[in-house]
């Protein structure tokens, strides 16, 4: 983590920006320095399709803490990449990413260029 702040000089990006929080399924999501942090926090529940709203674009994914040398189960494929989907609803648009969330998992995407 402290490489990743380093090499996305996180601490000198501007303030984070709130992208989507869910108190009853313990997810939350956050935009700093063109990254988008994912994490749930629920002890027993996966969520499949979970939409995550973000800026529109290709996010590939940079750091999961399910994988095996963090002590996860390696639910989730290395490097792979989102795209967002438009949502339209009652004259309203919005981007969406929709991810696969393993219970106890923190995700970082990284918007490509």
């Amino acid at each position: 983590m402290i490489h990743l702040a380093r090499s996305y000089q996180l601490l000198g990006s501007k303030s984070a920006r709130l992208l989507h929080e869910h108190n009853d399924y313990k997810v939350i999501a956050f935009l700093r320095a063109d990254l988008v942090f994912v994490f749930s926090f629920h002890p027993n529940r996966s969520y499949v399709d979970y939409p995550v709203s973000a800026p529109p674009g290709e996010y590939r994914m940079i750091f999961n803490s399910d994988m095996a040398e963090y002590g996860g189960h390696d639910r989730l494929e290395k490097d792979q990449v989102h795209f967002t989907k438009k949502i339209e609803l009652d004259n309203f648009q919005t981007h969406q990413l929709i991810l696969y969330l393993p219970t106890r998992t923190a995700v970082i995407l990284k918007k490509q260029k």
